[in-house]
């Protein structure tokens, strides 16, 4: 195989190859353009002599590859242009192929070249169609056009309210966002309109775009429509079936719009007959379409589940369509991750309930009884990231509040800062950010320079991020009826005591900025009146945290659990600040935690597909695992062994790589595509790796204080807790 035969990177340490855009596999007909860039500051490096003046270095270009056409092993060998890069279409056979940049020094052209090289998969289009639309159905259904035309419907009353209240320096270009937005929505009800009542079955599918490799989600659905009567001759008459198929993706524009009927004496017959007219009548770019038949008509239609069709629509080369082009709406919501239609996450923390609005006061109520009252409705719904906006920058109900102390995973204290309003003499309704970040939010609602449309998308994609790290909640409190008579009452057994709260005043004080800071870490204080209720009884939860008895680090649990003698290690080493297993197989497990700080390497599992390199270091072309080690073992062994060390972890630094790294590059992807800044979007990104997911997050890192994709296929990171 190429990757074989070419192993690393080349001798030549000055320069890098990149490639844009950034793929390691790609399908038959795909352009990519590679180039070798010196690592050095401004361009190549330049010669001028007598025997030589301009660039130092020449650069020719290869590609070399092993097929296999027809059973058989064939190498083959492409040559590329004498330049610093090299626009390359792949029209070769599926395979493992290298790309090669050979460096010449001209002036000393009797030194041998020296070389670079990036590997290059090719994957037949079906296949890789198929993978990608898995991913794209495990995110959900997407959404249903009544959601999109709601949204939609949302976000321009939001701009409105925006102008309203900042109008913008150029009206002009904010007239023509409005006019955009609604021929947007009158294109979308003109394709909705004829399905109006009637049942509409999503189809998922997805494009990709062969020359330029975008892959577009698509959004689709199937609906029956009135029955039609046809003439046959002598007389007679027929009933036939009527479906339509209607292409939604992008109702702004023709390529990505489409109503396609279909008609037959079945309904097998005329739903066949709408794929067939979508197959004929769309005007996708050149490229393949693969699409599910929906569960409630497979019965209908019969075949093959999953199908495939060849699109031959001119190029869009340069051109950028998004879904949804305005601001991204559909791709983002049929990967299920847009915040205008995911709701924040509620605060649910049964401490800061009790210990924000657990009062004094109605003694004949417990803590707990309050909190089964309703007092701090956690389970009302979270708000989504239209409202938010909508009340901070748009219809200006809510404003800066107090701040509130409470307790973050891990044990630590984390200040946050009140957004929100009191709706109501028994409720408040807000946000909570954390202190650190609150500053980027204020600049942008003030800034006079940012459009409505600018201010809206930033705004949408910083809500975006906070939520997705945890540095933002929801937060809804509402006293039932009961409750409400008695939030004014004060104590009657406890006057003076400074821990009291009657919460009145405590919703009061959430959203006053000048009021005291509310410390929801303290436990709170509760009485009760025996003359009223004879027999009470009161738990409540705090965030006090025990304090660890510091132990050897052959005395842990992870020690126990790892034992010298219970396997044939190749290496073994435990000690306060460090973790170190190899066994029989070759499989590792290291960890290091210096002054809090934790760097980890672990290889549990073999996958030949993924890392072809290790067959010979394992001896075995097919799949392996360790026998004694897994990572959902190791991973909270891991933590607890320095906490129970007394060298607990604070930080975890790292990268990502394999699969981490392509759970966080579908998410960076998208991002990107909806204008965010890199860093920004890598520092989102690595928080949706798996492994991150379900090992360190549960660990309270959440608080992402830098990220980095790199071109190498890694996201680089330092995350806290907090």
């Amino acid at each position: 195989m190429a990757d074989a035969l070419f192993n690393g990177d080349g001798d030549n340490a000055e320069y890098d190859i990149h490639r844009r855009p950034d793929l390691q596999v790609i399908t038959p007909g795909a352009r990519i353009q590679y180039s070798c860039d010196w690592r050095g500051a401004g361009g190549r490096p330049q010669v001028i002599g007598p025997d030589h003046s301009g660039p130092r270095d020449g650069i020719r270009w290869y590609s070399y590859g092993s097929v296999r056409p027809d059973g058989w092993f064939q190498s083959q060998i492409k040559t590329g242009p004498l330049q610093d890069c090299w626009d390359l279409t792949w029209d070769d056979r599926p395979g493992q192929y290298v790309v090669i940049a050979e460096i010449r020094d001209g002036s000393a052209p009797q030194h041998p070249p020296t070389y670079r090289y990036r590997s290059q998969q090719l994957g037949a289009a079906g296949a890789m169609l198929g993978d990608w639309l898995d991913k794209l159905l495990k995110h959900g259904d997407g959404p249903s056009p009544e959601e999109a035309e709601r949204e939609i419907g949302r976000y321009r009353k939001l701009l409105d309210d925006i102008a309203r209240k900042s109008p913008p320096r150029d009206a002009a270009a904010h007239q023509q966002v409005v006019e955009n937005w609604g021929q947007l929505a009158a294109h979308l009800r003109g394709l909705l309109a004829p399905s109006d009542g009637k049942r509409r079955i999503p189809v998922r599918g997805l494009h990709l775009e062969t020359q330029t490799q975008v892959q577009r989600p698509l959004l689709l659905f199937l609906t029956e429509l009135d029955d039609v009567t046809r003439p046959i001759g002598n007389g007679r008459m027929v009933t036939m079936k009527r479906w339509a198929l209607v292409d939604w993706t992008d109702a702004s524009h023709p390529r990505f719009r489409g109503h396609h009927e279909g008609e037959g004496h079945t309904a097998q017959a005329a739903i066949e007959a709408c794929f067939s007219a979508w197959d004929w009548g769309n005007a996708y770019p050149e490229g393949h379409v693969q699409f599910e038949v929906p569960r409630s008509v497979r019965s209908m239609v019969g075949g093959d589940v999953r199908r495939q069709m060849r699109t031959n629509g001119t190029t869009l080369t340069e051109e950028v369509v998004i879904v949804f082009q305005w601001i991204a709406i559909g791709t983002m919501m049929v990967a299920g991750f847009c915040c205008i239609f995911v709701a924040v996450p509620t605060v649910a923390s049964l401490t800061m309930g009790t210990s924000v609005l657990a009062s004094t006061a109605g003694a004949v109520f417990s803590v707990a009884q309050r909190w089964r009252q309703g007092l701090f409705d956690w389970r009302a719904d979270a708000l989504d990231g239209l409202t938010i906006v909508g009340n901070l920058m748009g219809a200006s109900v809510w404003a800066r509040g107090a701040r509130v102390r409470a307790w973050a995973a891990g044990g630590k204290k984390l200040d946050f800062v009140f957004l929100g309003a009191r709706v109501g003499v028994d409720a408040v309704q807000g946000i909570l950010i954390v202190e650190s970040r609150i500053a980027e939010l204020e600049a942008l609602m003030k800034d006079p320079s940012v459009s409505p449309e600018e201010r809206a998308r930033r705004a949408l994609a910083l809500i975006a991020e906070l939520a997705a790290v945890g540095l933002m909640t929801a937060v809804s409190l509402k006293a039932s009826v009961k409750e409400g008579e008695v939030l004014s009452d004060q104590p009657k057994h406890l006057p003076g005591d400074p821990r009291v709260n009657v919460p009145d005043e405590t919703l009061t004080n959430l959203t006053r900025r000048d009021g005291p800071v509310i410390d929801t870490t303290v436990p709170p204080v509760a009485e009760g009146h025996t003359a009223r209720t004879p027999q009470q009884r009161t738990r409540v939860q705090t965030g006090v945290t025990p304090v660890p008895v510091r132990l050897d680090p052959h005395e842990t649990d992870f020690a126990k659990a790892y034992p010298p003698d219970m396997h044939p290690w190749r290496r073994y080493r435990i000690l306060r600040d460090e973790i170190e297993l190899v066994d029989k197989d070759g499989f590792r497990f290291h960890a290091e935690c210096n002054d809090g700080t934790l760097n980890i390497t672990i290889y549990t599992v073999f996958d030949p597909k993924q890392n072809p390199r290790d067959a010979e270091y394992f001896g075995t072309k097919n799949a392996l695992k360790s026998t004694v080690m897994r990572a959902k073992d190791l991973y909270p062994r891991m933590y607890k062994h320095f906490e129970q060390a007394g060298n607990p972890v604070t930080r975890l630094e790292g990268s990502w790589a394999w699969t981490n790294y392509n759970d966080a590059k579908v998410k960076f992807d998208e991002l990107i595509a909806t204008g965010m800044e890199p860093r920004a979007a890598a520092r989102v990104a690595v928080t949706y790796a798996r492994s991150y997911i379900k090992y360190h997050k549960p660990m309270g890192f959440t608080r992402v204080v830098t990220a980095e994709h790199h071109e190498w296929h890694q996201f680089s990171f330092t995350i806290e807790r907090e």
